[in-house]
């Protein structure tokens, strides 16, 4: 059987290549990096470097490749780590991953008019396990004080011009300055490793979970500064992706005692989700109290957390809370919905358990809950990022090394009642 394997070069992606080359199918497996296809070649795979996000250079390598079968496994597991706080940044990684599978499931799945005869979706993104990374992904790049110093006075600069808070984005940037003349870094001629290092200590000031600096050795196309809505195709393909998942559903019970309980692990985009929220809301509607379950929830889109917030409150809006954008030095507000498709849970009570898990939109949510005072909060204090953001890429030396992930509104967490 031929087999188009998207993340063969991913910590199950190796594997499962070397396995199923090993079964007599022939494969063709993907990865970003010209420096990883020998390593395909030595497991028996046939090469093909693409970016997945390219939707005409993925349909291409699929045309060519000509599968009876597609296999999507791309990952961003973490390497196991003793340090609660990387093992919990490693997590949030996972989850952001899989708020972007709808559209690279949407992207795989479109390729069945070139004959497709199946496609396997394997969501290991969202284990909640962790797998040793066998090896990382790409090469490391050696780096030389001037590098160094670039990268910093670049990152020090995207800080202030972008991030919401200028007084913590000077105080990042006097903290790494500081450290650089300090001689702390000297010792680091590894992109990985600096990147790694420089997360830590911007982190530390900020506590700002979304605030990462990332390293690759290929070179990343620049973003554009115009984001367009998804085509009515793509649009078809995350709903067939999201419909994998539930849209993030994943149980729905009446327990004893007419208990309502939802199991929530992310907030899909509303307009693709709200009729299987209203069919969830519609099934509780006669319980006497309901459990939000967020434990492993990574978040999603501020509009369902809004729309499900609509269901907990009457007819007249309230509300919920504001997004401030430094770029324009805009507010968004965001109020509940006078109408709701489904049957209205008020004057009930509601519980929303969290853990550190509990992320971006799950946080939104549990903050925005405790905030209006309309459910009592369980579990652990939640693990940040309660806040949009952006995606600055910086190129350095006639590559692009280190980008760092600058989010424009701070981290709001909750503190909560302990179990």
């Amino acid at each position: 059987m031929r087999i188009f394997l998207a993340g063969a070069t991913g910590v199950i992606g190796q594997r499962l290549a070397a396995l199923l080359h090993d079964a007599k199918h022939e494969v063709t497996g993907t990865t970003r990096r010209p420096v990883m296809a020998s390593m395909l070649r030595a497991l028996g795979v046939a090469p093909v470097v693409v970016d997945v996000f390219e939707a005409d250079a993925l349909a291409e390598a699929v045309k060519a490749a000509r599968p009876d079968v597609i296999i999507h496994q791309l990952t961003d597991l973490p390497a196991q780590t003793a340090d609660p706080e990387h093992q919990r940044a490693d997590e949030h990684e996972q989850d952001e991953l899989r708020h972007l599978a709808p559209r690279l499931y949407g992207r795989l799945y479109a390729m069945h008019r070139f004959g497709l005869v199946a496609l396997f979706a394997f969501a290991s993104c969202m284990l909640t396990g962790f797998a040793q990374r066998p090896a990382d992904d790409q090469p490391d790049m050696k780096i030389d004080a001037a590098t160094r110093t670039q990268v910093i006075e670049t990152l020090v600069k995207n800080l202030n011009d972008s991030y919401v808070f200028p007084d913590v984005a000077k105080q990042m940037g006097e903290a790494v300055r500081g450290r650089l003349q300090k001689g702390e870094y000297d010792q680091m001629t590894g992109a990985a490793a600096f990147a790694k290092a420089l997360t830590e200590h911007l982190q530390a000031v900020s506590h700002d979970k979304h605030l990462r600096v990332r390293y690759s050795n290929e070179a990343i196309p620049a973003q554009s500064s115009n984001r367009r809505e998804p085509s009515p195709e793509e649009r078809q393909n995350m709903l067939r992706y999201y419909g994998t998942v539930n849209y993030g559903f994943e149980k729905i019970e009446r327990m004893a005692g007419n208990i309502g309980y939802l199991d929530l692990r992310g907030f899909a985009v509303a307009d693709m989700a709200g009729d299987t929220l209203a069919a969830a809301m519609n099934f509780v509607g006669n319980t006497e109290a309901l459990i939000i379950d967020l434990r492993q929830n990574g978040g999603g889109d501020p509009a369902m957390v809004t729309l499900l917030c609509s269901y907990l409150f009457g007819q007249e809006p309230v509300h919920i809370n504001d997004l401030y954008w430094r770029e324009g030095n805009r507010t968004e507000e965001f109020w509940t919905k006078k109408s709701v498709p489904g049957k209205r849970y008020e004057g009930k009570d509601v519980y929303v358990l969290t853990s550190n898990r509990t992320f971006s939109g799950g946080e939104e949510f549990a903050y925005d809950m405790k905030n209006l005072k309309r459910a009592t909060l369980v579990g652990e204090t939640t693990g940040g990022g309660a806040n949009p953001g952006v995606d600055p890429r910086q190129g350095l030396c006639g590559q692009r090394p280190l980008r760092a992930k600058l989010f424009p509104a701070g981290q709001g967490k909750s503190k909560i009642h302990p179990l």
